[in-house]
């Protein structure tokens, strides 16, 4: 599924948005949800349902001043953002995200449509949305040292810093469990993609962090270590 939010506060220019997506997706006989905005606070708020791709009118004032940018970019930093202007307007090359002009032709629009759904295809299963006092985050896999029991929350420890999360550990193991992560302890599940060194009592990671292993577990450890290390 294929879930994309349209932002604008003409009603033209949503119109004519989800006409030409409806007819991409119906051409290309795939899986989608469009949802639409009228403002990017509205827009903000929905950010659990997870949207893949974005399409914003480069003429609001949130959009203009890149507040909204910002705000989307700290929750998924991986967002593909479309920004529908008048005249040219690009925000930080290099990072998914392009301009296209408001009067683009169909065929340039599903050029860009091609490629936003070749990046989708690349992060696809490869993150999890969380939830905590602060809102909602979009953590990557691929990112995570470890996470831990913290106060009766999860504190998942990441290469961009510390997340508060409310899900149970039991909760995050089967979700993680069939991937690169191990439960090694009853408060500490690991990403094995980041492990040094297994002792005795402890775990050494990339990042020098040590996470306990119970005695019980540690076999086990090194046996799914082992085995990811040859299916790498």
């Amino acid at each position: 599924m294929i879930r994309i939010a349209i932002c604008s506060n003409n009603e033209n220019i949503l119109n004519q948005t989800e006409e030409k997506l409806n007819d991409y997706f119906k051409k290309c006989d795939l899986s989608f949800e469009i949802q639409r905005f009228v403002d990017p606070i509205s827009l903000l708020d929905e950010m659990d349902k997870d949207f893949q791709i974005f399409f914003l009118d480069s003429e609001m004032p949130l959009v203009k001043n890149r507040r909204v940018i910002h705000s989307i970019r700290k929750i998924d930093k991986y967002a593909y953002l479309i920004f529908l202007a008048s005249g040219h307007f690009k925000y930080d090359p290099g990072r998914p995200g392009y301009f296209f002009s408001k009067t683009n032709k169909s065929n340039l629009f599903e050029k860009e449509m091609e490629r936003a759904l070749r990046h989708v295809q690349r992060i696809k299963n490869k993150y999890m949305v969380i939830k905590n006092h602060d809102g909602y985050f979009k953590i990557y896999l691929s990112a995570i040292y470890y996470l831990e029991t913290y106060n009766r929350n999860i504190l998942i420890h990441t290469e961009n810093g510390d997340f508060l999360c409310f899900k149970k550990m039991q909760e995050l193991e089967e979700e993680l469990g069939s991937i690169s992560f191990i439960r090694c302890h009853k408060s500490y599940i690991v990403n094995m993609d980041y492990i040094r060194k297994i002792g005795v009592f402890e775990i050494e990671l990339e990042n020098k962090d040590r996470v306990f292993i119970s005695r019980w577990r540690r076999k086990e450890v090194i046996e799914r270590l082992s085995q990811y290390i040859e299916n790498v």
